[in-house]
């Protein structure tokens, strides 16, 4: 297998074993070479404070947590995947720190054209009693997260882009959300709930439901945003 970190266009795939032998010429091997991207994996685990580098793609499986009391760092033109299902939950804190030269990229794993614009490819969600599901946000900051920065980044083509669960105990914003896109949702590109959000120079579009979702009370700001 051929790898790169710097070649968007090669798909990212996680490989499971594959016999070599055909059904009906069990004597005959077939040589097969694939060619993907080297990537940060990340599956089911739970971050304590930690500075991803543009060195290669991130790829998220099953989704990950910022624990209590940590703080995930983001650099300037980083590559982040999410599988399908797959989410970001912030206990206490993220910053992303994307630049206009290099902004931080969160999207679906499947690079392929027909899927650079298609919504509902990434996010986790969870069936509950009544067998209804709850969708969560790909970024999904949880009661009491604070702290949080994200400027110069492309969130596209999720089932629901940002949610913010409830205020914390920060006088601060929640989150102070800068000079980015969030874009092509199944359902809300921001969704927040009894919380303080400041947002400026962003652009929220092409949802299936609210390009912008602000529930249960909360403080809000937003200056220079298209909707």
């Amino acid at each position: 297998m051929y790898s790169s970190p710097r070649i968007p266009s090669i798909p990212i795939t996680v490989f499971e074993p594959v016999s070599n032998r055909l059904l009906y010429f069990p004597s005959q091997d077939v040589n097969l070479t694939a060619f993907g991207q080297d990537v940060h994996l990340y599956k089911d685990d739970q971050l304590t404070t930690q500075h991803w580098q543009n060195d290669k793609p991130y790829l998220i499986y099953n989704s990950i947590l910022v624990g209590s009391s940590e703080t995930l760092t983001i650099d300037p033109g980083c590559r982040i995947y999410f599988h399908k299902g797959a989410s970001l939950f912030v206990k206490e804190s993220l910053n992303v720190k994307g630049t206009l030269e290099e902004p931080v990229k969160l999207l679906g794993d499947r690079l392929e054209k027909d899927y650079a614009d298609a919504p509902g490819q990434w996010g986790a969600w969870t069936v509950l009693a009544d067998k209804s599901k709850y969708i969560y946000g790909g970024l999904h900051f949880l009661k009491g997260s604070k702290d949080n920065t994200i400027d110069y980044a492309i969130i596209k083509n999720a089932n629901k882009g940002i949610q913010l669960d409830s205020i914390g105990i920060s006088s601060n914003p929640v989150l102070v959300l800068s000079n980015s896109r969030i874009e092509n949702m199944s359902l809300n590109c921001i969704d927040a709930r009894t919380t303080k959000l400041k947002t400026f120079n962003c652009i929220f579009a092409n949802s299936g439901s609210y390009s912008v979702a602000l529930c249960f009370g909360g403080n809000y700001e937003f200056y220079h945003c298209t909707m």
